[in-house]
């Protein structure tokens, strides 16, 4: 962008230094009682440079007087760092604000005149910005879900019950749901864990197991929010646990093949 020096009369005229300064809060307004921190970063005004973060209040200069025309180019970096709280995640909507960007030209190359010069060479330009935070989640980890050892022979004497867990964020407020595929030995919609040509079925529920308890799946479609098969939430923002709960049912045949039977379940997050 450029700035034009006009005097009165319509004369247009450059003093032959520069001296510049911003004037900003570093945080935008705020949406659900949240604030976004920003910097100013980059700036050009008519060669005042400086690229480092910069100073609220603080005058850079004086250089030499850059223009074209009578006119003085201007530029700044307007940035919000990057969240480095992976487990964080801001609300959606709109955060807006301003700052002030500040331009002095003086004859001598002395210290910056500042405010205390004025005059025709001296402007105080205001800049608006709005920023639009969009839906977002993510998932973290999870948990293997680990059954343990099972001792029994042809067929499980007892229920084996194994917990895992599911972390994800979502913006405050987002509707999203967790499913659970079906496995990759999954047969007539029941997982299997595999050992070679050997297999354990089990299953994987919303809550505690038990003759009620709905199975977690795909149904209702992984493209849409609120499938029945899937376990529905609200983001908080911050990270939240959903517990995985697995079963080998009691009566479940027990192949005769010793060793670690694993499978791979897909969990997809939709938002």
């Amino acid at each position: 962008m450029d700035l034009i020096c006009i005097l009165q009369g319509g004369r247009t005229k450059v003093s032959p230094y520069i001296c510049a300064k911003t004037v900003f809060s570093g945080i935008t307004s705020s949406v659900s009682n949240q604030a976004l921190a920003y910097q100013l970063v980059n700036l050009s005004v008519g060669g005042v440079t400086r690229t480092s973060s910069l100073s609220t209040d603080t005058w850079y200069g004086p250089a030499r007087t850059v223009s074209s025309g009578y006119q003085v180019p201007y530029s700044i970096t307007f940035r919000v760092p990057t969240n480095t709280n992976i487990l964080r995640a801001y609300p959606t909507g709109s955060y807006q604000g301003s700052f002030h960007l500040i331009i002095d030209m003086q004859d001598g190359s002395g210290a910056c005149e500042g405010s205390a010069g004025g005059g025709w060479d001296y402007a105080d330009l205001t800049m608006t910005y709005t920023l639009t935070m969009p839906s977002y989640c993510q998932l973290n980890t999870s948990k293997t879900l680990d059954f343990g050892t099972i001792s029994d022979i042809n067929t499980a004497s007892q229920n084996y019950d194994a917990t895992s867990a599911v972390f994800s964020v979502c913006n405050l407020n987002t509707p999203y749901t967790l499913y659970l595929g079906s496995g990759n030995n999954s047969l007539t919609g029941t997982r299997r864990m595999a050992n070679g040509s050997a297999y354990i079925p089990y299953q994987l529920y919303k809550t505690t197991p038990s003759a009620s308890a709905a199975v977690w799946d795909e149904t209702g479609g992984t493209s849409s929010v609120g499938g029945s098969g899937g376990v529905s939430l609200t983001g908080t923002g911050n990270i939240q646990t959903t517990t995985i709960y697995g079963r080998i049912a009691k009566g479940t045949a027990i192949p005769g093949n010793t060793g670690t039977y694993t499978d791979t379940v897909v969990i997809t997050l939709t938002y």
